[in-house]
């Protein structure tokens, strides 16, 4: 088995799967695929470092048989040289097919690219029209603030979680969603690897989790003409001073504020 051989469906197919389906979604990408190597010395995801249970959580959900309630979604590395090249210098490709192969080599995987794409989001707007949203998010992140993309739901409530290092709080964070979430919201989750976990584990449990990763930073950067900016007063992992959380400033947004239910820091 080779790295061209694992089926991944597009973007839009994977868009249409979830507006089709009640079905959960989990994204491993470049930063998720670098915690399979159990040897590696150094996080490749600046805002997780390296640990052990994560990691075996990651590997475990490509071993697994995936079950009914969740779309498992790999960056399209068998199309982009950018990511088998990745993969390569990372020494993990046989890793990563050896996980794949065990119980999945006939599994068709989702689209982990379906955040990444500003051309997407109207499209990707319509998971949670008119839903009851729970948004878990990084501290900084705030997700929607300055911007319409959560202005089409019925309702729109926080769980704010660090914006760094989240999986030392997971068991706190699933207590936190497993309080304060009903099993007919809609859960976005923006929180690195962590949310990887998060939506395979309470997907089995019939809560509904959509990995949406950084499609906010996406959203701001396309109605900036597609500069990789900083964000004032939001986290941007990709941008050269926009990670330091000493420098983000307070957010004073009163339906910001009003909107947070419960912080797990």
């Amino acid at each position: 088995m080779k790295l061209s051989d694992v089926k991944i469906i597009s973007t839009i197919e994977t868009i249409d799967l979830l507006l089709n389906s009640n079905k959960s979604i989990c994204r491993l990408g470049d930063g998720e695929f670098s915690f399979l190597d159990k040897n590696r010395k150094k996080s490749t995801v600046r805002y997780q470092k390296l640990d052990s249970e994560l990691s075996n959580k990651l590997s475990k959900i490509l071993t697994d048989k995936p079950h009914n309630n969740i779309i498992i979604a790999l960056s399209d590395f068998a199309s982009s040289e950018l990511y088998a090249n990745k993969i390569k210098d990372w020494n993990i490709e046989n890793i990563l097919l050896n996980c794949i192969q065990q119980n999945n080599a006939t599994y068709i995987f989702g689209n982990a690219g379906i955040t990444r794409n500003y051309k997407l989001i109207p499209k990707l707007k319509m998971l949670w029209k008119d839903k009851n949203v729970v948004l878990v998010e990084g501290e900084y992140c705030r997700g929607g603030i300055g911007n319409d993309l959560y202005d089409n739901v019925k309702s729109l409530k926080r769980i704010i979680c660090p914006a760094e290092n989240a999986y030392d709080k997971y068991d706190e964070i699933i207590s936190s969603i497993k309080t304060n979430c009903k099993k007919d919201d809609l859960i976005l989750c923006a929180l690195g690897p962590t949310v990887t976990c998060l939506a395979y584990d309470l997907s089995k449990e019939g809560y509904r989790i959509l990995d949406i990763g950084q499609i906010d930073i996406i959203y701001e950067w396309f109605k900036a003409g597609g500069v990789r900016l900083e964000i004032d007063g939001k986290y941007v992992n990709e941008s050269k001073n926009g990670h330091d959380v000493l420098k983000i400033k307070d957010c004073t947004d009163k339906n910001y504020l009003n909107s947070i239910i419960d912080k797990v820091l």
